[in-house]
C-alpha cells in the first residue's frame, strides 16, 4: 500500500511540474504549500525557497489595476483574475517589470486556502517578433502569388503601392509613391474613364467595393492587363472617404487564354455552354446562331425558354440523356440537335456536355459542354446522299487490315 500511495505522489508530482500555467497552492494561512516548475521560472524562486513563506513574498505585485493592487499587495487572497506587472526580482532592481495574468481559485480543501495560477503576458520583444514573421509570411505570399498591395489618400492623391510589382511599372520605378495623375498617365487610354468612374462609384458610396480591369504599362512599353480591387478604410465624420486600400491582381494570362479560346471557338464555329442544375439558367459562351453576327458577350437563358429554339424530338432526347448521365448511366451527353436560329432558319449543332461539380449530398450542380455547328457538314451529306440514289450509285469501304467490306445501303439496294 505505501509503495503504491508513493508511487501515486510520484506521478502526481510529476505531473503538477508538466503544467505550463505556474501553479502556486497557499495555505489558509497565505503560506506557500507547493509551487510547481512553471512558477519557479516564471517567479524566479526555487520550492525550497517559496514553501513556507507568504505567498506575497514571492509573487511581489510593482503596478496594476488601483483596487487590485491594494488587494493584492495587502496579501489578501481575493478570488478572481488579475492583470499586474511583477517587481523586479534581482537586487539591484534593473530587471524589467513583466506582465503577468494572475487568477486565485479558493479551495475548501482543509488546509489550502488558494491556488493560485500565473501566466506570463505577451512582451514587446514577443509581439515584435510575431510582427516580423507576419511581414515575412506577407510579403512571401505576395511575391509568390504575384500580388501587389496599395493605399492610395484621397486628400494628397498620393498613391502608394507595395509587394510584387513596385518597380515593374514606369510610375513606380523610382519610388512606390506617387500622385495618382502619374499612375493614370500609365493607364491604357482605353481604361481610363472606367477607372476613374468605379473610383468614383465607390467613393460616393455608390458601389460598395471599388473593382475595375485596368491595363497599366510595363517599364518595356507594353501592358499589363490587372485585377484592381479595394474598399474604403478611413472615412471622416461626415463620411467623406479618406483612404482606399486594396490589391493588384496581374491578369494578364487569363485575357491572353480567353482571346485564345474565343479565336478557337469562332474559328471552329464553336460555343461554351453551361447549365446551372440548381437555378435552371443556362449560359452560353462564344459562337451561336451559325450564320449570323458572332456574339462576342455572354447569354444568359431560362433553361425551357433555351429549349424552346430547339427541335422538340431533339429537346427530349438531351432531358433523356440527361437524366441518364446525371444517374450515372452514360459517361457524358452527346447529340446532334437542330436548332432555330436569330434569322428563324433551323441549323445542326452537335451538343456534347458533362456534369461538375457535387453539393454536400452528392449531387451535380452544373453541366458544362460545347456546342458546334455542323450545318453544312449536315447539308453536304444530304446533297451526296440525293447524288448516291439519283445516279444509281454505292459505296464500300475495304479494310484489309481487318479483312473487312463494308457496302452503302444504295448497294445492297441495287444489288441486294
Amino acid at each position: 500500500m505505501d509503495d503504491t500511495v508513493k508511487e501515486s505522489e510520484v506521478l502526481i508530482a510529476a505531473a503538477f511540474d508538466a503544467i505550463d500555467e505556474g501553479i502556486v497552492i497557499v495555505d489558509d494561512e497565505n503560506t506557500v504549500r507547493h509551487i510547481n516548475r512553471a512558477a519557479q521560472n516564471l517567479l524566479q524562486v526555487s520550492s525550497d525557497d517559496a514553501c513556507g513563506r507568504r505567498w506575497i513574498d514571492i509573487i511581489r505585485v510593482a503596478a496594476g489595476p488601483a483596487d487590485d493592487y491594494v488587494t493584492l499587495n495587502n496579501g489578501v487572497l481575493c478570488p478572481g483574475e488579475y492583470t499586474i506587472s511583477l517587481a523586479s526580482l534581482t537586487a539591484s532592481g534593473s530587471a524589467p517589470q513583466r506582465s503577468v495574468e494572475l487568477r486565485i481559485t479558493a479551495l475548501s480543501t482543509t488546509g489550502c486556502g488558494a491556488l493560485i495560477t500565473l501566466r506570463e503576458g505577451e512582451s514587446i520583444a514577443s509581439l515584435q517578433k510575431a510582427l516580423d514573421e507576419s511581414r515575412r509570411q506577407l510579403e512571401v505570399t505576395l511575391n509568390r502569388g504575384q500580388i501587389g498591395l496599395f493605399e492610395w489618400d484621397t486628400r494628397t492623391h498620393i498613391l502608394t503601392e507595395f509587394g510584387y510589382w513596385v518597380g515593374k511599372t514606369p510610375h513606380t520605378a523610382e519610388s512606390n509613391s506617387a500622385h495618382d495623375s502619374i499612375m493614370l498617365a500609365d493607364t491604357h487610354p482605353d481604361d481610363v474613364a472606367r477607372v476613374q468612374a468605379a473610383l468614383t462609384a465607390h467613393i460616393k458610396g455608390e458601389a460598395e467595393y471599388y473593382e475595375v480591369e485596368q491595363r497599366i504599362r510595363r517599364i518595356d512599353g507594353g501592358y499589363y492587363h490587372f485585377l484592381v480591387r479595394g474598399q474604403a478604410a478611413e472615412t471622416d465624420a461626415s463620411g467623406r472617404v479618406l483612404r482606399v486600400i486594396g490589391t493588384i491582381v496581374d491578369i494578364s494570362v487569363l485575357r491572353e487564354q480567353e482571346a485564345v479560346l474565343k479565336l478557337a471557338l469562332e474559328s471552329g464555329r464553336q460555343g461554351v455552354w453551361e447549365w446551372d442544375l440548381e437555378t435552371n439558367r443556362v449560359t452560353e459562351h462564344g459562337y451561336w446562331w451559325a450564320g449570323q453576327e458572332q456574339e462576342n458577350v455572354s447569354a444568359q437563358l431560362d433553361g425551357a425558354i433555351a429549349l424552346a429554339q430547339w427541335e422538340p424530338g431533339a429537346a427530349a432526347v438531351l432531358r433523356e440523356q440527361t437524366i441518364q448521365h446525371l444517374r450515372g448511366e452514360i459517361d457524358s451527353i452527346e447529340l446532334e440537335a437542330p436548332v432555330r436560329r436569330k434569322d428563324g432558319t433551323w441549323g445542326v449543332f452537335l451538343v456534347r456536355g458533362r456534369a461538375l461539380d457535387r453539393d454536400a449530398n452528392g449531387r451535380f450542380k452544373r453541366i458544362l459542354g460545347t456546342y458546334t455547328d455542323i450545318s453544312a457538314v449536315k447539308s453536304q451529306e444530304s446533297r451526296l446522299q440525293i447524288a448516291l440514289e439519283n445516279g444509281r450509285q454505292g459505296l464500300f469501304e475495304l479494310k484489309p487490315d481487318v479483312d473487312h467490306i463494308t457496302f452503302s445501303r444504295e448497294w445492297y439496294a441495287m444489288f441486294g
